[in-house]
């Protein structure tokens, strides 16, 4: 299934923001995700606690929204979707640290296209009170919820080469699972 990681291409990426370049000829592919107009040129999101989006059209327009630790701004659902992808795809399919230390984010200031992340030590973090709702951080970082163990656990190993795996049981009674891995890029 395509994401829209296929669709664009890195243009910048600094300590502020990353910047992203639409694909020529990705119009379709873009409507065809659910959330974008399909005249999007660029896309632009910042980094920090609060993330803000900003969509660059082709006929000089602009959009731009925010959400994080300061404040969300009250959109529609299918643009709320559309920042949630475009966050997904930098911080999951090139690996980018969007929202961490000044330390985190240099070290994927190199990033400039899937791949570039290959090799990087991932810590992942597992975490639940029933196997049916498993957190998972990623180099200390919220990631995603999913509803089984085993899922997550798929999730993981299928992007790192395993080196180290603990097992813990926190104050509170959360059962922590620590995998740590080298970042591996499936083909």
């Amino acid at each position: 299934m395509k994401t829209l990681a296929d669709y664009v291409e890195i243009i910048e990426n600094n300590m502020e923001c990353v910047i992203l370049k639409v694909k020529p000829d990705s119009r379709m592919a873009l409507i065809a995700l659910g959330c974008f107009n399909g005249n999007e040129e660029m896309i632009r999101l910042t980094k920090g606690e609060t993330q803000t989006c900003t969509l660059f059209y082709k006929d000089g327009g602009i959009s731009s929204w925010s959400w994080g630790s300061r404040g969300h701004t009250l959109v529609s659902d299918s643009t709320s979707k559309c920042g949630e992808m475009v966050q997904h795809c930098l911080e999951e399919d090139f690996d980018i640290c969007m929202a961490g230390s000044r330390k985190d984010i240099e070290m994927t200031l190199h990033i400039r296209k899937i791949g570039d992340s290959t090799g990087m030590v991932m810590v992942y973090k597992l975490m639940w009170f029933r196997e049916d709702n498993i957190c998972i951080h990623k180099n200390g970082r919220y990631l995603m919820h999913m509803d089984s163990l085993e899922k997550a656990k798929d999730y993981v190993y299928n992007r790192i080469e395993f080196v180290d795996e603990e097992q813990s049981v926190a104050g509170t009674g959360c059962q922590v699972l620590e995998i740590t891995g080298f970042r591996i890029q499936k083909g």
